[in-house]
């Protein structure tokens, strides 16, 4: 590690090892000895207090710390709205990189100064993200003839992100091993096991040849389906860090207004991108696994209909063929309101770590049915 790096681990590990040893505290500590009222009157400042700290440093780092920051932002069904309320402005809010820095790696990537690899590149990005930024461009009109489109949205990745990245990782790895060590926490979540799979889905995404391989396999699985639409890629245009796709930009999805005044009916949206989303996992088992609202679009047609447009395939996943039966018959017991079905259906697809309390859950489930 360089010492910017090292400077780097030491900051997340800090703040780290400084919220971690509030929340034993006042979590775990005071209620032994009888204060749990006193830790409880607090709670609601702690974590406001914890969110904004996270978020400050999220954007002064940026790198993977904004990642993990939008991914806590988004888990409604388990973080409380203290903290997914304060983290929301991070999938928003991401600072650009310096237009020269983000010229450097993409000259060096495409061996060309951008005034020779397109017709037009503009300077200001359209969109900035935790691992890159996009710009709009334009391909010479020879390249546009082959590609089929002229019009591109070219994403650069930030400078030195690889590096930044395993740094973030070494760190976040240190966190997790100590979490394993907390009863309270490695009985419910096995820490070490989620940031590896975060860092593997990390490795995905600053791979865009990876990225355009998983377009293209998810628009084979969808030709046929007039509901869905993906953007084309300009390989000539597009290495390792550097990615250059059919700009495809239309009206947001959750753009409820936008969606009226094209005339697009959002209760119409809704249960198609409901079904989309269910024919990729119980279908060809290859989805897209980062299906927010900034990654999907809802292009209008001349004819009067509309499909919908995903983008961003740095996120992608695939359920086995076994996992997929045992999807199906966890959504079957949940049809059927069935709490002991779906308790066996779950432990059949292994999303119950064996210290849970199956007899406990199966009441819990059958009681909420």
């Amino acid at each position: 590690m360089t010492r910017a790096d090292r400077a780097r681990y030491r900051r997340i590990l800090r703040f780290a090892a400084r919220e971690l040893a509030i929340q034993w505290w006042f979590e775990l500590a005071l209620p032994k000895i009888g204060l749990a009222r006193l830790a409880a009157r607090g709670r609601t400042r702690r974590l406001t207090r914890f969110a904004r700290g996270f978020r400050s440093m999220a954007l002064e780092l940026r790198g993977l710390m904004i990642k993990v920051g939008q991914f806590m932002s988004s888990r409604l069904d388990v973080l409380p709205p203290e903290l997914t309320s304060e983290l929301a402005g991070l999938q928003d809010e991401v600072p650009p990189e310096p237009f020269d820095a983000i010229r450097a790696v993409a000259e060096g990537e495409l061996g060309a100064s951008l005034a020779a690899a397109f017709e037009h590149f503009d300077a200001d990005p359209v969109a900035a993200a935790s691992l890159g930024q996009a710009h709009r461009a334009r391909l010479a009109p020879e390249l546009a003839i082959d590609a089929g489109f002229a019009d591109v949205i070219v994403k650069v990745q930030r400078p030195g992100i690889d590096q930044i990245v395993e740094t973030d990782l070494a760190a976040l790895r240190k966190v997790a091993r100590w979490l394993s060590r907390v009863r309270l926490i490695s009985d419910r979540v096995d820490a070490p096991a989620l940031v590896e799979e975060f860092a593997g889905v990390c490795h995905d995404e600053i791979d865009y040849l990876h990225e355009a391989a998983s377009s293209e396999r998810f628009a084979d699985a969808f030709a046929d389906d007039d509901r869905v639409a993906v953007p084309g890629i300009a390989w000539e245009r597009s290495t390792r860090r550097v990615l250059t796709l059919e700009d495809v930009s239309a009206i947001k999805i959750s753009d409820a207004d936008g969606l009226r005044a094209a005339g697009i009916d959002p209760t119409e949206v809704a249960p198609v991108f409901a079904a989309v989303m269910f024919d990729q996992v119980f279908g060809d088992g290859l989805f897209h696994a980062d299906p927010h609202p900034g990654n999907i679009f809802v292009t209008p047609r001349a004819d009067g209909s509309w499909c919908l447009t995903f983008i961003d395939f740095g996120m992608m996943g695939e359920v086995p063929a076994s996992l997929r039966r045992g999807l199906r018959r966890l959504v079957i017991a949940m049809g059927s309101r069935d709490g002991a079905g779906l308790v066996e259906a779950a432990r059949d697809i292994g999303v119950l770590l064996p210290s849970a309390d199956t007899n406990e859950l199966e009441r819990a489930l059958s009681a909420l049915f």
